[in-house]
């Protein structure tokens, strides 16, 4: 079999293996058996080379023709033609090649979601964000956004576990211009942003909404409820269709986490809509890392870096912020003792009613 054919066949059982593998060892193990491959990790190209070498060659002449006896049409089409006959033969060299980074690419972005089994699922961007918009204000402030990326992942911690959908929006923003001197209109450019975050369930439905959002985004509406926490305030705008329903909810401790999210994530929104889920969104072009230092051209070195658990840090503090504020409900939810019932008498039931949607 030919070098060409045999390595085609390689390549084709390689990535086939990548689709297949279950686990991050798998991964380890494809990588290992393209360090044990019998040959060169690319196709032959000394032909290609050697043509566009000599294409290449026949400038110097063709010049010096130009030159001393005028470049007429003839002389122009050889030029031209000879430059993009050079041109194509060098980018079919490369992209025979191309497979090395592609291949690379894909093992790195597979080990980051089983590292955190979280499945990717294929969505049409636009019916999906249309679909969002309906049940948070997260997207439907967002109106020309889509749907970039959907994932679904399970989140097992110490207190509690909960399924959940990660998503990343793309969108475009109006972002005003300085207007030029003499003109009286504002003039607006579109520039294209990116939101990621998660979606669970949280509660029973109620049929209330409570809408926190950063005062970053001031497109979003007036202020309703304020808190006794002033940073809090002069870090988010608060939206609730009963006042009752967000005083019951931000307690102190929610109060706190909220100030520790607004200082790790760029313009956190915390939603929960009337259907009892909740939709944490930032400011990020991607959770997902992209940026490998090594490829499968260097197996040694690249499974090593694949080992090493590539670390999602904001997909992890996101998760425990989620699991801290589950628990701060669960726990205000949960009925008080004697002592407490003595200290707190409705403490407990107003908790109840707000976020389980039990009627008095």
């Amino acid at each position: 079999m030919h070098h060409s054919d045999k390595f085609k066949q390689f390549i084709s059982e390689i990535e086939y293996a990548t689709e297949a593998a279950q686990d991050q060892q798998e991964l380890i193990e494809v990588i290992h058996r393209i360090g044990d491959y019998d040959g060169v990790l690319r196709f032959e190209d000394r032909t290609i080379r050697w043509v566009v070498a000599a294409l290449l060659g026949l400038y110097l002449p063709l010049i010096s023709y130009g030159v001393l006896l005028g470049a007429n049409t003839l002389w122009w089409c050889t030029f031209i033609g000879l430059g993009l006959t050079a041109a194509s033969l060098s980018y079919l060299a490369h992209s025979r090649n191309a497979w090395i980074s592609r291949l690379s690419d894909r093992i790195f972005y597979k080990d980051a979601l089983l590292n955190d089994t979280l499945l990717p699922i294929a969505v049409d961007g636009q019916i999906k964000a249309h679909a969002l918009a309906a049940r948070f204000d997260e997207f439907k402030q967002r109106d020309q956004g889509q749907i970039a990326a959907w994932y679904k992942g399970r989140f097992d911690g110490e207190h509690c576990g909960f399924d959940y959908s990660l998503f990343q929006l793309r969108y475009l923003s109006a972002q005003k211009l300085d207007a030029a001197s003499g003109e009286e209109d504002d003039t607006f450019a579109a520039s294209e942003c990116y939101r990621s975050g998660f979606i669970l369930q949280f509660d029973q439905p109620n049929g209330r909404a409570i809408s926190i959002h950063s005062r970053d985004e001031d497109h979003f509406g007036v202020v309703g409820y304020q808190t006794d926490d002033p940073l809090f305030n002069a870090r988010y705008q608060i939206v609730a269709d009963e006042d009752e329903d967000a005083k019951t909810l931000l307690c102190s401790k929610v109060i706190e986490l909220f100030n520790d999210l607004y200082e790790q994530l760029e313009n956190p929104h915390i939603e929960l809509n009337t259907k009892g889920e909740l939709c944490l969104s930032f400011d990020d072009n991607g959770l997902i890392p992209s940026q490998r230092r090594f490829g499968v051209d260097t197996p040694q070195a690249f499974a090593e870096e694949i080992a090493s658990h590539l670390a999602m840090p904001k997909l992890t503090y996101s998760l425990d912020q989620l699991q801290a504020l589950i628990e701060l409900i669960n726990e205000r939810n949960r009925a008080p003792t004697n002592s407490e019932a003595a200290e707190r008498p409705q403490d407990a039931a107003q908790c109840l009613k707000a976020m389980a949607g039990i009627q008095h």
